[in-house]
């Protein structure tokens, strides 16, 4: 008899479809229920993935369905400002395993206190609340930090253990990439940024929202000679941003060297970004920040990973603790600080991240070996 698994999700994103490819691989049918509208080009996506993708919009039928097909495990994908939705879900499972995958976690971004400067103080409490349930309800829980910061954190409310670090990731490098190619740098370096922009208004202060700082970087990397690209969320279409994103529609008329698109399904992505010279996660953070400390220690983007798969060095604040450890280690890119950025120049760039080219698939090599082990103890 085949064994199946089901994924739960509000609006899907990859990383499950990166799980579900690996069960597939190991003989496990998977099958997809999510409530939130995605793009047709991630519609296909999800469902060249999963060997069944079932819209619900109605939340309270989504376990209703689900509980109707015969499984071992539910797999549910949080976000958040849904761990009370998610909450009510995996307490109506009636799987024998329970798995809960955070995207983020809301008490690693920043001080409560913090937080209710920009979200309402009910919606904080609760999502911290049960954020601590979900972990203990569930039986293995995932998150992309360190193991030592996830131990530290699950040890506070008895839960050490349950709560593993999981990055998503594939084990080689696409054949595409522009070092592969061998093209002519001379014509240009194109440096990518994938993934939503965040306004730069009063609703996100570059305090809490990191990224904030990225138009910063943009114009500094431009005024550096560099051509700088961005692909969007692709769930997050950019005609419906042009007031959020006014200052990126200004950018982009005004500079040549500044474009940013739509997004593109997953699939489509890794032979899409392998034309650039480099990705970044990079943006002027703040000296005196009240951004989370475990985002700052550990925090790992999925991006981080995109971008190491379209087999592209990586340019990432050293204010990021855990990533700035992966890439020295590895070499696998140039880590450096928004003041830092200012005062080096193009072509030190240009050699660190063109020496740094040939050690991305060891790193990937090591994280999928992890990830592979963990995603097949689901179904022992």
């Amino acid at each position: 008899m085949n064994r199946t698994i089901i994924f739960l999700a509000d609006k899907p994103y990859f990383s499950i479809a990166r799980h579900a490819l690996n069960l597939k691989k190991q003989g496990i049918q998977t099958k997809l229920i999510y409530c939130s509208e995605v793009s047709t080009g991630v519609r296909r996506f999800l469902e060249n993935v999963f060997e069944q993708v079932i819209f619900e919009e109605r939340k309270e039928l989504m376990m209703e369905k689900a509980n109707k097909i015969s499984t071992e495990l539910h797999f549910f994908q949080t976000w958040m400002w849904k761990y009370k939705e998610t909450y009510s879900m995996l307490s109506a499972s009636k799987a024998a395993k329970k798995i809960v995958e955070f995207y983020d976690i809301t008490s690693f971004f920043a001080e409560p206190e913090d937080l209710k400067k920009v979200w309402k103080s009910e919606d904080v409490d609760s999502d911290i609340f049960y954020e601590k349930e979900l972990i203990k309800l569930s039986t293995t829980s995932f998150a992309r930090f360190p193991q030592s910061i996830l131990n530290e954190y699950a040890s506070e409310f008895n839960c050490a253990g349950k709560l593993l670090e999981l990055h998503p990731c594939s084990q080689e490098v696409s054949k595409n990439s522009f070092f592969n190619k061998m093209k002519n740098l001379g014509k240009g370096f194109t440096i990518l940024y994938t993934g939503g922009l965040i306004p730069r208004n009063e609703a996100h202060p570059a305090e809490i929202f990191p990224e904030r700082g990225l138009f910063d970087v943009f114009e500094e990397l431009i005024r550096k000679g560099f051509q700088v690209e961005v692909l969007h969320d692709p769930n997050r279409p950019l005609k419906n941003k042009k007031e959020s994103l006014k200052d990126f529609f200004k950018l982009a008329e005004k500079n040549k060297n500044f474009r940013f698109f739509d997004g593109i399904p997953p699939d489509l992505y890794a032979k899409k970004a392998a034309n650039y010279f480099a990705g970044m996660i990079l943006s002027n953070i703040p000296i005196q920040n009240k951004i989370g400390k475990n985002i700052l220690r550990g925090g790992v983007g999925t991006k981080f990973f995109s971008y190491l798969e379209a087999g592209l060095p990586i340019l990432v604040n050293k204010e990021y603790i855990y990533m700035k450890k992966l890439i020295e280690k590895y070499n696998a890119g140039l880590t450096i600080s928004f003041s830092d950025l200012i005062l080096i120049k193009k072509v030190e760039i240009i050699e660190k991240i063109s020496n740094s080219k040939d050690n991305i698939s060891s790193l990937l090599k090591d994280f999928y070996l992890d990830y592979n082990q963990k995603i097949s103890n689901l179904i022992k």
